[in-house]
Order: C-alpha cells, then structure tokens, then sequence
C-alpha cells in the first residue's frame, strides 16, 4: 500500500492519496491521483515497483514528461520515502507503509507573545521619546511638534511595515503572523535607535571619525537581521540562502553609499569633513579636546594649503576669451602710433 502525497511550493503537503502497489497520476478523472494542473496530462505517470520490490515513478509518454529534485527530466526515478518529483508544475512524494516516521514530539505550553509585544512596544516608543528628549535638551521648540508628530509617524510607518510582511507571510505561507512580525520591528527599530545614539555620543566622546563617517555600515548591518528575522518568520525553509542573499544586499548598498562619497578624489586637504551625529555639552568628552594653540595651528595649516591649490589652479588656469575679445593679446604691444599694417 502507498500513500501519494501533493506538495507545495514550500513542500508543506497539500493533500495525501491512499492507493495500492501501481497507482496512475493524471488530469484525467480515472486516475489514483488526480492532479489538477493544467501541465500535467491526462494520464501522465505510473507509480509501481521493479524487479528489486522498490518504488519508482514512470513517465507514461507525456510530453512535459518527470523532473527529479535536480530539475532533470528522466523517463523513471527511484523512489525512497523522501524523494521529491515533478509533474508538470506540481511536487509529488511517495511512501509505502514501511516508512518510518520521527517519534512524537513533546507538547510545549503555548507561547505567550502579548508580553514580548508589550516590551517592544515599551523599548520602541521608549526609544523614540528618549531620542527626542535628547534633541530637545539642545534646542528647545513646541511641545507637540518635537514629541507628538514623530511618534505619530514612527506608528504610522511600523503599522505600514507589519502590515507589509504580514500579507507576504499570508501570500508566501497561509497565514499572517502579525504579532511576530510586530515584535521584530518594533525591537529592530529600538536597537537601532539606541546604537545610533551611542555611535553618536562615541564619535563625539572620542573624535573618532570613522563611526561618524561609516556608521551606515552598522545600520545596513542590523537592517538585514531585521530583514533575515522577518523572512524566517515567514518560512523556516532555506535559511542559509536568505541569509547569504541579505548579507550580500547590505554589502551592496554599503559599497554604494561609501562610493557615493567620492572615496579617490584626492581633493580632501583636511578633515572638513568630520561632522558628528549630534553636539554634546563638552563635559561629556572623554578624550581632552585640542588646546587654542593647537587649534590655530591647525587653522593655520590648513589656509596655507587652501592658499596653495588656489594659487596652483591660478597659474594653471588661461583667461577665456582673450584671443577673441583682444586680438593684439597675440603679438608683441604696437609702438606708439603704429597701425595693424605696420605703418605709422
């Protein structure tokens, strides 16, 4: 006795057949299995056993024929308990009453997410008010302008996004599993929140410039956990591939955004360019800050080498123009009198 089973493209079963030793699989009503593709043919393959007593799977000269896992169309293949292949657009697997299943697995209590929902909500909006309170220190503006219309977007836009991956999950898996998206978007915003804050307040603490200038590597970074989160939830289903594939797009748009600064120009004669996420009181310094000598000394430096390329580009740099608008730029200057002929 066999058992034919129809799968899905995430080779979840869709539907199980009960048959004998030779079952037929078709469009066709007087088929075993009655697959429902229009790829497939009325009477398209035969399921039997070989001289050897085990299972294979025949093509019954249909003319989109059988494809094994590989994508290799064969005229036969063997079967075990879990072979996959494919007729027409459709996965099939077969298995007699000697496979052996995985023992029962033990019943968990239901997990409980309303909590963990709760605490990325709480770090989420936690985080947003945080961040505007710390601007807020500095600057000083309307109440409901510097904390009420940020938090009203920052719900508008995780409303969108959960919404988002809650259809793809409902389109790619049957179902939408909104509180777990939920949680990983409201706790990859939170963390991303506080490590900006952070390599703000370090760039500034220890002048470093390089968490103000490439901190977007990091953010990329956490974007594609949030991203590789989201798809595993969608379907645990090949993991290592989504990961490489998330992993090479933060890359990607890391080595755009770093190519986008103009990285070989050469034409950077100082370090103008360091500017720190936000301003700090000096107090919050950990490394001491330069001394007024030093700071002239470099101010000084740096308009002798700003002189420099100026005068450089000047010598250089020819008038246009002057050939057109003075033709006596030419020629040596006409003595007193004398006329573009050459008489006086």
């Amino acid at each position: 006795m066999i058992w034919i089973e129809t799968l899905s493209r995430h080779r979840e079963i869709v539907a199980r057949v009960h048959a004998g030793d030779t079952a037929t699989i078709g469009r066709g009503y007087d088929n075993d299995a009655i697959v429902d593709d229009p790829c497939v043919a009325p009477r398209h393959a035969r399921v039997c056993r070989n001289e050897d007593g085990a299972l294979i799977v025949e093509d019954l000269a249909s003319r989109n024929g059988i494809y094994d896992e590989d994508g290799k169309r064969r005229q036969a293949v063997r079967l075990t308990g879990n072979t996959l292949f494919r007729v027409g657009q459709t996965w099939l697997r077969v298995r007699d009453e000697t496979f052996r299943v995985a023992p029962e697995c033990v019943m968990l209590p239901g997990k409980r997410l309303w909590p963990w929902l709760l605490l990325a909500l709480t770090l989420a909006f936690g985080t947003c008010f945080l961040s505007r309170w710390q601007a807020d220190v500095f600057e000083r503006s309307n109440v409901v302008t510097q904390y009420g219309m940020p938090l009203l977007w920052f719900a508008l836009i995780a409303s969108v996004w959960v919404v988002f991956w809650a259809v793809l999950t409902r389109l790619f898996a049957g179902r939408t599993r909104v509180i777990p998206h939920a949680i990983v978007a409201l706790t990859g915003f939170a963390i991303v929140t506080v490590a900006d804050s952070l390599r703000s307040w370090l760039s500034f603490a220890f002048s470093w410039r390089a968490l103000a200038d490439y901190g977007f590597v990091f953010f990329w970074f956490l974007a594609a956990v949030v991203f590789y989160a989201h798809l595993r939830i969608i379907s645990a289903r090949h993991l290592p591939h989504k990961a490489a594939i998330v992993s090479v797009l933060a890359l990607c748009i890391c080595l755009a955004q770093w190519l986008e600064s103009n990285p070989f120009s050469g034409e950077d004669v100082s370090d103008s360019g360091f500017y720190p996420g936000k301003l700090y009181p000096p107090s919050w310094r950990i490394v001491e800050p330069r001394t007024e000598e030093q700071f002239f000394g470099h101010v000084r430096a740096l308009k002798g080498a700003v002189d420099e390329l100026r005068a450089r580009s000047a010598r250089t740099e020819t008038p246009a123009g002057k050939d057109d608008a003075h033709p006596e730029g030419n020629r040596t200057p006409q003595a007193k009198g004398e006329t573009w002929d050459g008489t006086k």
